[in-house]
């Protein structure tokens, strides 16, 4: 079966202007559910994921790392492959971005 090759996945309209929390006991708008139910079946029928984080309330760093740290720390996908499937773009705040890398390069 061939993948197809590219979804824009839009954190603000696709699940939550409001992402927060880090366990499913926090709410429907955590960072594992985004993970395990938007962001992981995305990455795995996608050849390329591409991210826009604009238009949420904002992020925190424990999202943030439970969101993308634990795809690598949880062996779900390797560093090296998130750097070929994932592109992440904020023009709202850039430097989401690098954040977002750190945590996936430190998992590993």
């Amino acid at each position: 079966m061939c993948k197809a090759q590219t979804i824009v996945l839009t954190v603000s309209t696709d699940f939550s202007k409001f992402p927060s929390g880090i366990t499913k006991d926090d709410g429907s708008n955590c960072a594992e559910n985004f993970r395990d139910n938007f962001l992981i079946p995305c990455l795995k029928n996608y050849r390329v994921t591409l991210l826009d984080l604009d238009g949420a309330m904002g992020y925190s760093s424990s999202w943030l790392k439970e969101s993308f740290g634990k795809l690598v720390y949880d062996k779900v996908f390797t560093s090296e492959e998130l750097h070929k499937k994932l592109v992440i773009f904020s023009q709202e705040d850039e430097s989401l971005e690098k954040e977002i890398w750190q945590y996936i390069d430190v998992s590993v």
